[in-house]
């Protein structure tokens, strides 16, 4: 193709005519990785194409680079052109501050990250010669010199290979050190017109974090500590420059390297002992003190900071600043801390405790936000929903720490909180500071001291106008979440919670109502059934997680009191349901989606069935469900079919037994293609607890969909659902013809087979098809039972040691790693070693990835525990986390197999490793 239709094809992918677009697309998106040079080429040498054109081919060649870096295709020629092309292109490129222009060079580092990511140790290097030579030019290639060291150090922040990091440290802190001494001399006299140097500041301080992530940067390992002290220094001036600026996002990654050097302060091993006392005993506590003595004598920046509005940077600068000196609680910044408690409680955490104007305002006029930010099903020290309230969570830990440091601070916290309690004002706002605290010590402090404060809590309560009712849902939540077992204490609310469970209540002070009632009241004095009723009808109209919480605790709590009722729940529900479905144009629907409260009492529904743990009682409940869950499949109402395949799935699991099967499989064979996600789990739970006849049903499904390809879907790499749907069912079947001996006539080999030839066909890129988890589940799981059928399939001498050093690979690299898929490698292993029994060779190394599984086993199991009490909303966990991640960093997989039902779960996989060790195999 020459230059001038490759323009053209280029220019019309932003076509108005969809056709020109498509046909345009196209034509590039099967072009291969050839191609990216001479792209390169016209963006190198013309400089009349347009910014939107630009980014286009930087799109194209984003794309084509992540699919085709390291395919076979592509030789060291190629790669090299390529990557001395971008980097030109990036070092030529014109004004990169201007917004057209800022935005191409972002997308042009997106493409160097993607090659540093795929590429070898070299290019980074090159980067940094071509950054060492930029930085002594004008402030345009200064910037591009530190974005080039941005990516590297980006790149390499978490390893343990210091080479490239120690290259950074070196040679680019000096000039760092000297271009933030400019900036913060500019600052100091009022110069902070320079976007340029912000941004330049930015990335900076962004790589000086990324060099201390795991260790203290190398440059600073003088054995004095003179040049790490005088950074931290510069540092802490820079600080107070920024803050009074308003330059908050960049005063944040100041804060955040604080942080870091806090945490690096407990492992000191690495450094030289002279560095280690300077470190430890001077520099920690010279930058806290700095900090603490600053704010002090600063009350106008207290403010600022604390008065968030809507600035996510202030917010976020807020939060590093609290996560910063809660770390500085520990035994060495202890004592700068001390003298400055009284103006952190009084100026900080007072006034990130109480509650603002705004969130009252949406105590009536943003109901749901208001529950979403101040109500909460989980009951320990660290109550809050973290992703609504990061500092008054930071808050939270700030306390819990302090006290923990010292009992000496319980007292003082306890008469704060009696404090603002005890004094009477039209500003009630504080009052939420008092019961957070109270609900951090309650454990600390004797029941005399908790029964007095809560005796005032309740003379309040017992006061409030209707103004105040945000207050009341507030302390309603407070007597929620205490640990006394004094019910004689919640005596008093009686009133008041007859009065707030008046329908006409506003809607945080019916569901607070509800959830002390359930949690706290005397289980003599509570209707479950109607407190049930009046959670489903909320649940009805309004989308709440803590209403569907709180339905679970229900009936969790009362099971053999709703037990005689849940039919007839389940029965007033299907006629609401019916009712809704029917008069689609009745007036008492237009305030709402149709949709919206159908899908609310499916899930009300889903509540009450999986509260039921007889079988017998499932399947009658089912003969109730067989018209809504039909009228549903039947009719492909699309926007349901979730919510009733996630119903249909949970009726299988605890009545053990297959029904709605010719429904489900109508259903898919008309829509389903469309929605495979949506079926496959109750394709799986099959397996578990279908008979044969049904088991094979599913088997000539699978060979239907393959020998047919109804939907006729062109099958590749890029129909991702597919092949996961595919997959995961063949997974459970080979699976599954391990347990039971019967005879089908070979047909799950013949599926077996059919289905390992069409993923491996939907490839063109092989090493995707050996990287893909779900394919590698399908081929371990299938050496259990038909170890033949892989072999016919891949016709290849050398088939079972490659497959295991891939095994291995995926197990180090930390992708082979939940329970479900060490459990199925364990038993793969074994049976490979079973069926390879004379080859040496391959027994030891089954020996040696199955011994790693084993060993990984405990770890996984923790790891899914911890998951589970996070997705239940239980916060046990301390450590804020250096980036305020406060959850697990999990995949999606690790979350699905929390209630993942597997033919797995019969087998034991440890009974085997036993045994097959008690044989001497």
């Amino acid at each position: 193709m020459d230059n001038h239709t490759l323009l053209a094809h280029l220019s019309n992918t932003l076509s108005p005519d969809n056709s020109v677009r498509k046909q345009s697309e196209s034509l590039l998106l099967n072009q291969n990785v050839q191609i990216l040079p001479q792209i390169l080429s016209l963006l190198l040498n013309d400089n009349s194409i347009p910014p939107q054109i630009q980014l286009v081919c930087l799109t194209l060649i984003k794309n084509r680079i992540t699919l085709d870096w390291n395919s076979p295709n592509t030789n060291d020629d190629i790669k090299n052109t390529i990557k001395n092309q971008i980097v030109q292109f990036i070092v030529n490129f014109p004004n990169p501050f201007s917004g057209p222009n800022h935005s191409i060079v972002r997308m042009s580092l997106k493409i160097i990250n993607i090659i540093i990511f795929f590429g070898s140790k070299e290019f980074q290097f090159d980067l940094l010669n071509y950054a060492n030579t930029l930085i002594s030019k004008d402030v345009d290639n200064f910037y591009i010199g530190v974005l080039f060291i941005l990516q590297v150090s980006k790149y390499n922040r978490n390893t343990d290979n210091y080479e490239l990091l120690d290259n950074i440290s070196l040679n680019f802190c000096p000039v760092f050190n000297d271009f933030l001494h400019s900036y913060n001399k500019e600052l100091e006299n009022g110069d902070v017109n320079s976007i340029e140097k912000k941004l330049i500041t930015h990335d900076i301080l962004k790589i000086l974090n990324y060099l201390t992530t795991t260790r203290i940067s190398k440059y600073f390992h003088d054995t004095i500590g003179n040049k790490l002290q005088n950074f931290c220094n510069l540092f802490v001036d820079l600080f107070f420059n920024l803050i009074k600026n308003e330059d908050y996002e960049n005063a944040k990654w100041i804060l955040r390297f604080f942080i870091k050097l806090q945490i690096k302060s407990k492992s000191t091993s690495y450094y030289q002992a002279e560095f280690i006392n300077i470190f430890t005993n001077s520099i920690l506590q010279s930058n806290i003190s700095s900090i603490m003595q600053y704010l002090s004598n600063s009350y106008e920046t207290i403010t600022s900071l604390i008065n968030i509005d809507d600035d996510n940077t202030k917010e976020r600068n807020l939060y590093y600043l609290l996560v910063y000196i809660t770390k500085c609680l520990a035994p060495l910044t202890f004592k700068c801390i001390e003298p400055h408690l009284n103006m952190i409680i009084s100026n900080i955490i007072v006034r990130t405790f109480s509650i603002s104007s705004e969130e009252i305002d949406n105590f009536t006029d943003d109901s749901a936000d208001f529950i979403n930010n101040n109500l909460s099903i989980t009951f320990s020290v660290m109550f809050y929903d973290i992703s609504n309230s990061d500092i008054k969570y930071a808050s939270s830990l700030f306390i819990k720490k302090l006290i923990d440091s010292s009992n000496n601070f319980i007292n003082p916290l306890v008469s704060l909180a009696s404090q603002i309690l005890s004094t009477d004002q039209e500003d009630k706002s504080s009052i939420s500071c008092s019961l957070d605290i109270l609900k951090i010590v309650e454990s600390n402090i004797d029941q005399e001291t908790l029964n007095s404060a809560i005796n005032r809590i309740i003379e309040i309560n017992r006061n409030l106008s209707n103004n105040e009712l945000w207050l009341r849902c507030l302390i309603f939540e407070f007597f929620s979440n205490l640990n006394t077992k004094d019910i004689n204490l919640f005596n008093h609310l009686q009133v008041n919670l007859s009065l707030s469970l008046e329908s006409s209540q506003p809607l945080p002070i019916l569901i607070s109502t509800l959830k002390l009632i359930i949690l706290k009241l005397n289980s003599s004095n509570i209707d479950p059934i109607q407190i049930m009723q009046i959670l489903l009808t909320i649940n009805e109209s309004e989308h709440l997680e803590i209403v569907n919480n709180l339905i679970d605790l229900l009936a969790e709590k009362y099971p053999q009191q709703l037990i005689p009722y849940s039919s007839q729940l389940i029965t007033s529900l299907c006629n609401s349901f019916l009712h809704i479905q029917d008069d689609e144009n009745n007036n008492e629907f237009d305030d709402g989606s149709k949709e919206n409260k159908l899908l609310a009492i499916i899930d009300n529904i889903l509540t009450i069935l999986q509260s039921i743990n007889e079988p017998k009682n499932i399947i009658e409940i089912n003969e109730q469900l067989n018209y809504i869950i039909s009228s549903i499949l039947d009719n492909a109402m699309l926007d349901l079919v979730e919510s009733i395949m996630e119903l249909v799935e949970q009726i299988i699991i605890q009545s053990k037994k297959v029904l709605n099967l010719e429904v489900v499989i109508n259903s898919f064979k008309n829509y389903g293609f469309d929605y495979f996600n949506y079926y496959s789990k109750f394709f799986e739970s099959i397996y578990c607890y279908g008979n044969e006849k049904e088991k094979n049903i599913i088997n000539e499904l699978m060979k239907w969909i393959i020998d047919e390809n109804p939907a006729e879907i062109e099958i590749n790499e890029d129909e991702f659902e597919f092949i996961e749907f595919l997959s995961s069912i063949i997974s459970e079947m080979v699976i599954s013809s391990t347990l039971e001996k019967y005879n089908d006539n070979g047909l799950s080999d013949e599926v077996y087979n059919k289905s390992l030839r069409l993923l491996y066909n939907a490839y063109q890129d092989k090493e995707e098809f050996w990287t893909n988890k779900m394919i590698f589940r399908c081929i371990i799981g299938g050496f259990i039972n038909k170890p033949s059928v892989i072999l016919n399939v891949f016709n290849n001498d050398n088939l079972i040691e490659e497959i295991l050093t891939r095994f291995d690979n995926l197990i180090n690299d930390g992708i082979w790693c939940t329970v479900y898929d060490l459990k199925l490698g364990i038993v793969g292993t074994l049976s490979i070693i079973k069926v390879s029994s004379d080859n040496l060779n391959i027994k030891s190394i089954s020996m040696t990835v199955c011994h790693k599984l084993c060993d990984k086993m405990n770890d996984a199991i923790e790891h899914r525990d911890k998951l589970k009490s996070m997705c239940g909303s239980i916060s046990n966990g301390e450590d804020l986390g250096e980036d305020g991640e406060f959850g697990l960093n999990c995949d999606d997989d690790e979350y699905d197999e929390l209630d993942k039902v597997s033919v797995l779960d019969s087998i034991d996989v440890f009974g085997q490793v036993k045994n097959f060790l008690n044989n001497g195999q």
